[in-house]
């Protein structure tokens, strides 16, 4: 929700004759990954890329845009749902916020045990001379994108130093 009100919150000023500098065929789509940082950055794209289509603010109408243009931006599975939930005459919910769609997708595609595997896969990385100690401080921030809850610099650095061999921390 952060990213939504960062991104859209307020609606940019644009310099006058200003146009989109992207075309719209060329966005990457969400299809239901349980990856919670597949959805998050999925929606930070999104969000900034509605921001540069001038559907920022919050008015009733400038939501609505939001909401209805999602079709673009969705496929497969995911757009399935958002057919069946948000457009059909037979939807059990009438009005959907944009806010009300995302929070939809994540309860329906980021599942408890993607967030239990996402903590278990931070917990179980550990250095190798592969990675390297740099690779494998991206490998330690690359599961923790995946948490929910984003840990906190003390946490990473704990496990920064519990996976790195015993010769490395002497």
């Amino acid at each position: 929700m952060n990213t939504i009100t960062e991104a859209l919150g307020q609606p940019l000023r644009f310099p006058e004759g200003y146009k989109p500098p992207f075309k719209d065929d060329r966005f990457i789509k969400y299809g239901g990954s349980s990856r919670f940082s597949d959805l998050e950055h999925w929606l930070a794209k999104l969000a900034y890329r509605y921001a540069l289509l001038k559907f920022g603010g919050d008015t009733y109408d400038t939501d609505r845009v939001r909401v209805l243009s999602l079709t673009e931006y969705l496929e497969g599975d995911t757009l399935n749902w958002f057919t069946v939930h948000v457009l059909s005459a037979k939807r059990t919910t009438m009005d959907w916020s944009f806010c009300d769609v995302v929070t939809g997708l994540y309860d329906q595609y980021i599942l408890p045990t993607s967030m239990q595997d996402a903590r278990e896969g931070f917990r179980k990385v550990r250095y190798t001379t592969t990675l390297g100690v740099q690779g494998f401080y991206d490998a330690l921030l690359e599961h923790a994108q995946d948490m929910a809850v984003y840990p906190d610099g003390y946490t990473i650095l704990e496990e920064f130093m519990a996976g790195i061999p015993p010769a490395m921390l002497t």
